[in-house]
């Protein structure tokens, strides 16, 4: 695998050395009116191109060099002094360099013409830890992006309307009238998204399900009506979720936007996995929801 690196690279550069490459556009002869390697889609390999043609895009909308761009934007804000896109040929004092391992010789060598004169978008900014650190904290802090889209990553707000459910009556998970809900549950028809919610009842779980018109419901269950409402709304690993963890971060969402917690009602929840995708990763995803209301 060593000697076949070497191989590429040392090709790669033979009619563009290295050391022509200081911005993303001087990359292009590299690749642009290349013949491809394979037909599109018969299999994946990992191309940087991609990455070098996205930084790019930031260059023509913003008017600026893609290093300066992340500097002003991004290394300044989160006072990440020690970071940049370093020529290796300028490196500032105390900047290590990179070192690769040498087969014939048994040793390392520094990479210097190996990889481009300076970084693009593809990678090459040099970092310390602490640097890392700032990096982190000011992302998570709504430094970078708002806290608003951070939050909504991880929640979202629904609006169940009110409706008639199928109740199961209280119960516990391996007893019969739990066993026969779960039974009859499964017959129907799947849809785009679960029509089933869970929540606990004091003595025991209430599993709920979406009643329709026509449908056949086993005696032993009961038509009620459900008040339904709006809901904050997280996932999480099904029996893995830290709660603590959780409740902090919904808290922090309803403050920052306007909701509150509505203790007059239950909360929810409900796995979202098919068989299919639950065969494929390993574990259930469950939705986890919290009744909330406008301040």
């Amino acid at each position: 695998m060593v000697g076949r690196l070497k191989w590429v690279l040392k090709k790669l550069w033979i009619d563009y050395p290295n050391y022509k490459i200081r911005h993303n556009s001087d990359l292009f002869p590299l690749f642009i009116n290349k013949p491809m390697m394979y037909p599109k889609g018969e299999k994946f390999q990992y191309n940087n191109t991609g990455y070098v043609l996205l930084a790019m895009i930031i260059e023509k909308i913003t008017g600026m060099y893609f290093d300066r761009y992340l500097k002003e934007n991004v290394f300044d804000v989160c006072d990440m002094k020690s970071t940049g896109y370093y020529e290796l040929d300028r490196l500032p004092a105390k900047c290590a360099n990179n070192y690769i391992y040498c087969a014939d010789t048994k040793d390392y060598r520094t990479n210097i013409f190996s990889v481009d004169a300076k970084g693009t978008g593809a990678g090459g900014a040099f970092i310390t830890v602490r640097d890392i650190i700032g990096f982190w904290t000011n992302l998570l802090e709504g430094k970078l992006i708002s806290n608003w889209r951070i939050a909504m990553q991880g929640v979202r707000i629904y609006e169940i309307p009110a409706c008639k459910m199928v109740s199961s009556g209280i119960g516990m998970f391996g007893e019969g009238t739990f066993n026969k809900f779960d039974e009859w549950l499964s017959s129907q028809k799947r849809g785009l998204f679960p029509k089933d919610f869970l929540y606990w009842a004091g003595e025991g779980f209430v599993w709920l399900y979406m009643y329709e018109d026509g449908m056949d419901v086993p005696k032993e269950f009961e038509i009620i009506d459900f008040q339904g409402g709006l809901y904050a709304v997280a996932t999480d690993i099904d029996q893995k979720t830290d709660k603590e963890l959780m409740n902090t971060e919904i808290n922090k969402f309803l403050s920052e936007n306007g909701f509150e917690r509505d203790t007059s009602r239950s909360e929810l929840g409900n796995i979202i996995t098919s068989p299919l995708v639950k065969k494929i990763i390993g574990y259930d995803q469950m939705n986890y929801y919290f009744p909330i209301k406008a301040k």
